[in-house]
This record gives C-alpha cells, sequence and structure tokens, in this order.
C-alpha cells in the first residue's frame, strides 16, 4: 500500500519537477526541494521526455587558453604588409 501512494505522489510531481528544471533548477536543488533522491528526479524527468543539461557549470573560456591569447592578439595588432603599407580599417 505505501508502494503504490509514493507512486501517485511521484506522478502527480513530476509536472512540478520538470517545470522546475526547465527553469532552470538543478537535480540537486530540486531532489532536496521534493525530499526525493537525485536519481529519482532524474529518472522523472527521462520518463517525462526531457533532455538533461550536461553536468556541472557552464564553462567560460580560459583567459590563459592559447588560442585565446592567438585570437586576441592577432585582433590588437594590424598587420603589416612590407610593400604596401598598413592592412585593414583605418579609424577616421
Amino acid at each position: 500500500m505505501t508502494n503504490i501512494l509514493l507512486k501517485t505522489k511521484l506522478i502527480e510531481m513530476s509536472e512540478t519537477i520538470v517545470s522546475a528544471y526547465i527553469a532552470g533548477g538543478t537535480l540537486t536543488q530540486i531532489a532536496d526541494l521534493h525530499e526525493v533522491s537525485v536519481g529519482t528526479v532524474r529518472s522523472l524527468l527521462l520518463a517525462n521526455g526531457v533532455q538533461l543539461r550536461p553536468r556541472g557549470r557552464p564553462r567560460k573560456h580560459r583567459v590563459n587558453d592559447k588560442r585565446m591569447l592567438a585570437a586576441k592578439e592577432s585582433a590588437a595588432s594590424p598587420a603589416v604588409n612590407e610593400t604596401h603599407g598598413y592592412e585593414g580599417q583605418l579609424d577616421d
């Protein structure tokens, strides 16, 4: 009997859980709010066809990334052609 009540409660909560996740809530935050495990939240989301976001924080570009530094340097220093002079836009 207890198992059936728990499943009924989870089905009723699934809409709220889906809405909270789509609004930006994390699995852990939603699990804590509804007093269920992260695995339960994950299972409910997948059962409702929700595509899960990648784990962890969104990555930001690292300042010391060699590719980023090279791009910044090339944008900051204008190209000079030995025979024709400056190549690029002139600021008036």
